[in-house]
């Protein structure tokens, strides 16, 4: 009886480990960066990424993989479209030694819902004038593009284009907060938005400091 007992086990241990590997293999095939959680199950077979499946982010370094992605960095696949959630608030801690590099390079055109939760701890201080459109997602490029529901505090010092949410946009931004301090030496500054390019702005407050020096 012990060694039937024994056998049983084991075998369950088998399926469940089998039942584990499977589901790293699905989300590998797929295409899920490590660290990254899609919205749905792995078991739907939607793609990852999407405005109905999107990236789950809850932390610093989730949000960074997720700028990467867009952007074409760290050697991920660049990918302007691809859509994110955030499902905690986030602290970026940034300083002059980790600045903030902005999502969206040289655009963004996904869907990014703060889910009613706050990004802290922006930092960006550049002075170069050759370096424009600072804040938290540089461009969003046409009506694709929806930046919504979204909080941030921090810093932003940038020559031109300077914003504590969008820095140059042509897609739309709702509900969203910027309780970040904004500081601008050339053009373009605002709390919200930079500069706005046709795009739309809607039920957005800015609490935060806007200074042209």
């Amino acid at each position: 009886m012990l060694r039937k007992k024994m056998t049983l086990a084991c075998l369950g241990f088998v399926v469940v480990f089998i039942m584990i590997a499977t589901i790293g293999f699905v989300a590998a095939a797929i295409g899920i960066p490590d660290g990254l959680e899609e919205a749905n199950a792995v078991s739907d077979g939607r793609e990852p990424g999407t405005s109905l499946n999107p990236y789950l982010i809850s932390t610093k370094e989730e949000l960074e993989q997720f700028r990467d992605i867009v952007n074409g960095l760290n050697g991920q696949t660049k990918n302007w479209d691809v859509c994110a959630r955030l499902i905690n608030d986030i602290d970026l801690k940034g300083n002059d030694d980790d600045q903030w590099i902005p999502i969206g390079n040289p655009y963004y055109n996904g869907v990014f819902d703060g889910n009613g939760y706050t990004i802290r701890g922006l930092w960006i201080n550049v002075s170069d004038s050759n370096k424009n459109n600072k804040a938290l997602i540089n461009t969003t490029y046409g009506m694709n593009a929806v930046i919504k529901d979204l909080t941030v505090e921090g810093t932003v010092s940038a020559y031109s284009n300077a914003a504590g949410i969008v820095a140059e946009n042509s897609g739309s931004v709702t509900g969203c907060v910027n309780k970040a301090t904004v500081k601008n030496g050339g053009y373009s500054v605002g709390g919200i938005v930079g500069r706005n390019m046709g795009g739309d702005v809607t039920d957005c407050v800015n609490e935060g400091s806007v200074n042209g020096f």
